[in-house]
């Protein structure tokens, strides 16, 4: 198909204009992605499916625009963990089903700043470059690889039963 070629910019701006194609390929290209960043930083699978159309209807169907400071994967992706962050500010949420490892984890991960998380997700969830992650996240490329490093170490503490170490943004508030 011709479409799969193009660029994501482009193929935004036929689905603007009604491309049913554009859509299509867009949603294909990004639904599983945006599913896996919703999933790990919010509520559950329900919840992640729900805000996972929300964001693609947003920026597929609804538009994208480039006053959105970026290109449209960044502003994808952007879009997705504000949703995600959002949600989680209104109900607990529970990241794994699996019990007592997942249960650590999980706690582990609901005491790291939401910032630090979604940066850890990014990166070693999804696997998005550091650079692209720090534009997700409009913070620097330093900061976002400081911040999948704590969170790796909050991780490892809570798999190894240690106390749950401070989030960057707590570190260096200090």
């Amino acid at each position: 198909m011709v479409l799969d070629m193009l660029s994501d910019e482009v193929l935004g701006e036929c689905a603007r204009q009604g491309t049913h194609e554009a859509r299509a390929v867009l949603l294909s290209r990004y639904a599983d992605p945006v599913y896996n960043v919703v999933y790990n930083l919010s509520g559950g699978s329900r919840e992640a499916e729900e805000l996972t159309y929300q964001t693609l209807t947003s920026a597929i169907v609804e538009g994208w625009s480039q006053e959105l400071k970026g290109d449209f994967r960044t502003c994808l992706f952007r879009t997705a963990i504000q949703a995600a962050m959002g949600d989680a500010r209104r109900r607990p949420s529970r990241l794994f089903d699996v019990p007592h490892l997942a249960g650590r984890l999980r706690e582990a991960l609901d005491d790291v700043d939401e910032v630090d998380r979604a940066a850890f997700v990014l990166c070693d969830l999804v696997e998005m470059p550091t650079e692209e992650a720090a534009a997700v996240l409009q913070r620097s490329p330093r900061d976002i690889r400081q911040s999948v490093h704590c969170t790796r170490l909050t991780l490892i503490d809570a798999l190894n039963g240690s106390s749950v170490r401070p989030s960057t943004a707590a570190a260096g508030a200090s």
